[in-house]
C-alpha cells in the first residue's frame, strides 16, 4: 500500500485524536510514523494502528475504516484532479474507476495493488462488486459514501459481505429520486 495513504491516515489521526495519541500509537505499534508517498507498506501496517485506534478510544474497526475513506476521498479529488470532471456524475466516475482510474494508478505508481472493481446494473440498481487481498471494504465504503457526497447523488448504499474477512463485498446502489 502506498505511503500516500499511511500519511493520510496519520494526518487524520492526529486531527481527531491529536499529535501526542498518534506519538503514542507511533511508539508502540511497529509503525515507523514517517511515510513517503510513492514508498509501498505493507497493508498489516495500517491495520494494526486502526487497531490500536479501535481499542483506546473504544471504537469499532468497521467505523474508523469508513471513516478513513470518507476522509480520504476528498483529499484523492484535491490530489488527483484529472480523475474529477466538474460535469461528472457518480455511477459515470465509478464506470471509469477500475479500467481507466486504477490504471492510471499503475501509471503513477508502478507496483501499486489496486482493488478489483467490478459494476453491473440491472435497471433497479448498480452493484459494485468489490475484491482485493486487503480485505479493507469497510474503507471502500466510506470512499464510496464519501463520493456520493462530492457528487451530490441522492444515493442508498447497501452493503453486502461476500466473504466475512472483508476481502469481497456488493456494494448495492439504489438512486433515491
Amino acid at each position: 500500500m502506498k505511503g500516500f495513504i499511511f500519511s493520510e491516515f496519520l494526518e487524520l489521526a492526529e486531527e481527531k485524536f491529536g499529535y501526542a495519541f498518534v506519538d503514542k500509537m507511533v511508539e508502540e505499534t511497529s509503525s515507523s510514523g514517517v511515510y513517503t508517498s510513492i514508498s509501498t507498506y505493507q497493508v498489516e501496517e495500517l491495520v494494526e494502528m486502526v487497531v490500536y485506534i479501535s481499542k483506546e478510544k473504544n471504537i469499532p474497526v468497521p467505523d474508523l475504516l469508513v471513516a478513513f475513506g470518507h476522509f480520504l476521498f476528498p483529499r484523492f479529488v484535491k490530489s488527483f484532479p484529472l480523475f474529477f470532471d466538474e460535469n461528472q456524475h457518480l455511477f459515470g466516475f465509478l464506470g471509469i474507476l477500475h479500467e481507466i482510474i486504477h490504471v492510471e494508478v499503475q501509471k503513477l505508481y508502478p507496483g501499486a495493488l489496486t482493488p478489483t472493481v467490478v459494476l453491473s446494473d440491472n435497471g433497479e440498481k448498480m452493484v459494485l462488486s468489490y475484491e482485493s487481498p486487503r480485505k479493507l471494504a469497510y474503507f471502500a465504503k466510506g470512499m464510496l459514501e464519501a463520493a456520493i457526497v462530492y457528487f451530490n447523488e441522492d444515493v442508498k448504499v447497501e452493503m453486502v459481505m461476500l466473504k466475512e474477512d472483508g476481502s469481497k463485498v456488493d456494494f448495492n446502489l439504489i438512486k433515491q429520486s
